[in-house]
């Protein structure tokens, strides 16, 4: 959450360092209150102040820092009969470029947004007011899901969230036995509003994106929800799709960021012993990084969730010594930066499947290799493949196709479709990933791999996965050692799907999907 600084910045003088948008160039800007203009800066690189104004010669000190600028116009709280509303108004000080006259222009435009609780229904909705009421946006919050595609927000849903106003909104329609960490935010709010029940369960649970996601996309489960008691040990069963027993439960209430692990425990492993030494001991890994194990909350709800694990749990004899591997790949596992050791793991199990599967449609007799290290099991494999890969084949596209996928004008990042199955294994050696395994599906057009080139360094830094299931969807964005994007990559990825009419289905981009 970006800070919210509450003054008006074009009345003083500051200077940034940015990028010319055409030509590609870092450019230093100051904006000179006195002339009342931003401009390209004239540096002296020998002054101790290095930035001045063009026009007058001053010099320009402070740094403009990332920050969301605003001046807080009012903030009310409505009673009604049948609903409560909290309304806002707020001018956002904003700088942005102007194609047509080729310059950076000052904005100061007023927003209003309304968030209403229905108190019959239990739903909460998010209206943002135009000037013409014709023009009115209004979304549906109740699952948790915001309307990402409205302009700035995400900096105005951060400037909510920090207004006094709305912590009593929420203070005043949530139980008084609820406990959130923090401010609240306005899509939790909405989702414990239309089912309290959640708020007896653990709060990292609940607020995990992964874990909305899943929510929105079973109707089953929520029906089931709303006619459960207020029961903590009938909750979590819920949430588990399993009956757990009562120390393993009482485990995950201490530490809740296992949730997400539990959730998979379950589905492998029968004998709840078992369960609960995998259990204790991987919490013993890296007890204080909270999120090592939550990429196992994505699709937690569907019915083939954890079936990769499931089809490698069967290359094993017994469930102990499936469960003596699977914890000792936790153990060999490095995270990079992006990717935490559930992702990790996740990606070499899955890998692993893809693969045999590969290998089968080559070589039907294969018969898995009789190694039961993970690890050693995925580079066996790895290299397998690479000796049986078929001739050179060429993905050939229509110029529909290229035209619907490539782009070459979008942030620091070039957007290419991949070339043949080649290509595929030369990236996936460069950045090692598997994306060499899904050569055949490509060449079936069952998916589009697109590659991220660098525009300075000229080299494929990312894959995308990109499907069409009646919609065109980005499933996954992985780089080196299946690490996550930068932050600037992915500001360049959701531009890119914005333009390219692509929905991201994927927490490799750190967004909230809509509803």
């Amino acid at each position: 959450m970006r800070e919210i600084i509450y003054k008006n910045p074009f009345k003083q003088d500051f200077r940034i360092h940015s990028h010319h948008l055409e030509e590609g160039e870092p450019i230093d800007l100051v904006h000179c209150a006195t002339c009342n203009e931003i401009s390209p800066a004239i540096v002296n690189e020998e002054a101790k102040h290095k930035f001045s104004c063009p026009l007058c010669q001053k010099r320009i000190i402070r740094k403009q820092t990332k920050n969301i600028y605003v001046t807080k116009v009012y903030g009310k709280i409505f009673h009604y009969e049948d609903k409560i509303v909290y309304s806002c108004g707020f001018y956002h000080h904003l700088l942005r470029y102007c194609h047509k006259a080729r310059k950076m222009q000052k904005l100061s435009i007023l927003y209003q947004y309304n968030i209403s609780h229905n108190k019959k229904t239990g739903y909460t909705y998010l209206l943002k007011k135009s000037k013409n009421p014709k023009y009115n946006k209004l979304a549906n919050l109740s699952l948790g899901s915001l309307p990402i595609r409205w302009k700035l927000i995400g900096e105005h849903l951060d400037y909510i969230e920090q207004d006094p106003v709305f912590e009593e909104f929420a203070k005043q329609l949530l139980p008084d036995w609820f406990t959130i960490p923090g401010s609240v935010k306005v899509n939790e709010l909405a989702l414990y509003l239309r089912y309290p029940q959640l708020g007896l369960l653990p709060y990292e649970a609940v607020s995990s994106i992964l874990f909305r996601v899943a929510f929105r996309k079973e109707k089953r489960k929520r029906e089931e929800l709303s006619r459960l008691p207020f029961k903590e040990k009938v909750l979590i069963n819920w949430l588990l799709d399993a009956s757990i027993t009562k120390r393993e439960r009482k485990y995950v209430y201490q530490y809740p960021h296992l949730l997400s692990l539990q959730h998979l425990l379950v589905k492998l492993f029968t004998n709840s012993d078992i369960r609960y030494d995998v259990l204790t001991t991987l919490n013993e890994i890296s007890p204080s990084k909270r999120d090592i194990f939550g990429a196992f909350a994505e699709g937690i709800f569907s019915e083939d969730y954890g079936i990769e694990f499931l089809t490698l749990k069967a290359h094993f004899s017994s469930e102990k010594q499936f469960a003596k591997r699977f914890v000792e790949l936790f153990k060999q596992g490095t995270p990079h930066y992006y990717v935490s050791l559930s992702e990790e793991v996740s990606g070499t199990v899955k890998d692993i499947i893809r693969m045999k599967k590969n290998i089968l449609d080559i070589q039907p007799d294969f018969a898995m290799p009789k190694i039961y290290d993970i690890n050693k099991l995925h580079d066996s494999l790895t290299t397998l493949l690479h000796r049986l890969k078929q001739r050179y084949q060429e993905i050939t596209y229509t110029l529909s196709e290229k035209k619907r996928m490539e782009a070459s004008d979008i942030g620091m990042s070039d957007f290419l479709l991949a070339k043949s199955n080649h290509e595929l294994m030369e990236v996936g050696r460069q950045l090692n990933i598997c994306v060499g395994s899904y050569a055949q599906e490509a060449l079936e057009k069952g998916l589009y791999i697109v590659l991220i080139r660098s525009k300075q360094g000229r080299k494929i830094t990312h894959c995308l996965e990109i499907i069409h299931r009646g919609e065109w969807s980005l499933v996954q964005a992985k780089g080196k050692y299946n690490g996550l994007p930068s932050m600037e990559v992915q500001r360049d990825i959701q531009h890119y799907c914005a333009r390219k009419g692509i929905v991201i289905k994927t927490s490799d981009i750190q967004i909230e999907l809509v509803s």
